[in-house]
């Protein structure tokens, strides 16, 4: 069976988390460490957005690979999509735009994915240069449909 499909979490299935007061490199450990809890909490806790259509579909996101965001990712999805969805790739290493764009792009082309759900745009305009075979296209809160990218 082909699966044709991915979706964003953050912003696009899941409501993504509030910015940080502080930038990563700026915070110290407690702060780091409260940063991880509350982003886990939320994850767990995040108001649902954009419905699939699709029976099946990938999700792909730069949440951080980490046992506890990908604990609460998975439930998260479990509970909402039950069965739906194929698999959850969440990123490894340091997360830009550049990083994240790569990530996602790669994720795509290995599982053969031709039709992707992304709110970034800076990451989408170099996931189509970075795997241009891609449908793309753009879904932000408030929108009712996807727009192709």
């Amino acid at each position: 069976m082909l699966f044709r499909s991915s979706y964003d979490i953050d912003g696009v299935l899941a409501e993504g988390p509030p910015p940080s007061e502080k930038k990563w490199g700026k915070m110290n450990g407690a702060e780091r460490h409260e940063r991880k809890r509350f982003l886990v909490e939320w994850y767990r806790n995040a108001a649902p957005l954009l419905t699939p259509t699709e029976p099946y579909f990938f999700a792909v996101s730069a949440r951080k690979f980490e046992p506890d965001v990908y604990a609460a990712t998975k439930n998260w999805l479990d509970q909402r999509y039950s069965g739906r969805v194929v698999e959850i790739f969440l990123m490894e290493g340091s997360r830009s735009v550049v990083n994240a764009a790569k990530f996602k792009a790669d994720i795509l082309a290995r599982n053969g994915v031709q039709i992707h759900y992304e709110d970034n745009k800076k990451v989408l305009r170099l996931m189509k240069i970075l795997n241009p075979d891609v449908e793309y296209y753009f879904w932000e809160k408030g929108m009712i449909f996807p727009e192709r990218f």
